[in-house]
């Protein structure tokens, strides 16, 4: 089938590998998600130590695997064509049930404020989300966060994958909406968005820190944050991130889901010092693609405003990383990039 060329930074691949206590996996793992067809999709969640977990699957798999000291398990599940009605039931010491989960072409959505503009705040937004009756185009949107350390898994207590429908639709990305909506409808087949935006966030910030410590661009940016954070205490910042982040866990744990009338909760972030910031190199990496590396997915669209000194030649970098890293058993897709 035809993949849609649209002006984008495509970034093409099949991306398929990342407690205690109680069975339980991240948000990402839940009902209405989509998974990647034709491949091995990872699946993983957390656990007692030694705990033995079983998934099922409804189109015929079973596995078994046990969680390692830390918890942590993993099965790499493998999917057959696309299709819709399935069900995943994993047991350990309880037992999770997720329902209406299909099977089709997953796609990672990132970039900037551009790849965050709702679909509601464009022009003919109302005709269109009106009549973006979708059930089988599923979106998952979480939360802008930044970290100095890679995370497990996300903060965002709210995130969930949704059928597409004039609410969640005019509540999306506008690009990552109807790229969707453009492969859903000339393939015919289930499609599902993972969007991850985070307005004026440098290309650095997406990338891991491994593959650009010695970079001189970064090394330059780096030394500049520290010039800036000099005035500021980093203890003092983490000590009022995590008084934040307990008062955002308490209100999700007590049903409040508003921050106000439009907006939802969501987690703290730390903007000062820089050294901790949303600009640092590697920080939004590390809490908005690598808790959900190892999700199978096709591919991945970047969006990136306007391209700067800093930038040449980052996009192909980042996404070749992002391939090597996977645990994909998959072919990748090919790949073609639009500066914008």
């Amino acid at each position: 089938m035809k993949i849609p060329t649209l002006w984008l930074c495509f970034i093409s691949l099949v991306l398929v590998p990342q407690a205690q206590g109680k069975l339980y996996v991240p948000n990402l793992f839940g009902d209405s998600m989509i998974l990647q067809q034709n491949t091995r999709n990872a699946v993983w969640g957390f656990a007692s130590a030694g705990e033995k977990i079983t998934i099922q699957a409804s189109w015929g798999v079973t596995q078994t695997t046990t969680a390692d000291s830390q918890g942590n398990w993993k099965f790499m599940l493998p999917t057959p064509e696309a299709s819709t009605q399935n069900h995943l039931i994993l047991k350990g010491t309880n037992t999770i049930k997720i329902s209406n989960v299909a099977i089709g072409e997953v796609w990672l959505c990132m970039g900037q404020s551009n790849m965050g503009w709702a679909l509601g705040n464009t022009f003919g937004a109302e005709d269109e989300a009106a009549g973006a009756n979708f059930p089988n185009l599923r979106i998952f949107k979480s939360s802008r966060e930044h970290w100095h350390e890679p995370l497990k898994q996300s903060r965002d207590l709210l995130a969930k994958w949704s059928p597409c429908n004039p609410v969640t639709a005019a509540a999306t990305s506008a690009v990552s909406y109807y790229f969707g909506r453009k492969l859903h409808e000339e393939l015919g087949i289930p499609v599902g968005i993972i969007v991850q935006a985070y307005a004026g966030t440098p290309i650095e910030g997406w990338m891991p820190k491994n593959i650009q410590a010695d970079d001189p661009r970064t090394k330059a940016a780096m030394e500049q944050y520290r010039k800036l954070s000099r005035r500021f205490s980093k203890e003092k910042a983490l000590e009022n991130f995590d008084k934040e982040l307990r008062e955002y866990r308490a209100k999700i744990a007590s049903g409040q889901t508003m921050k106000n009338k439009f907006k939802l909760l969501a987690p703290p972030t730390i903007t000062k010092p820089a050294i901790l910031g949303h600009q640092y190199p590697s920080h939004i990496f590390n809490a908005m693609v690598h808790p959900i590396r190892p999700y199978g997915i096709r591919g991945a669209i970047w969006y990136h405003e306007k391209e700067t000194p800093r930038m040449s030649h980052r996009p192909s970098t980042t996404a070749g990383n992002w391939h090597n890293s996977s645990g994909s058993t998959g072919p990748p897709g090919t790949s073609s990039q639009k500066v914008m």
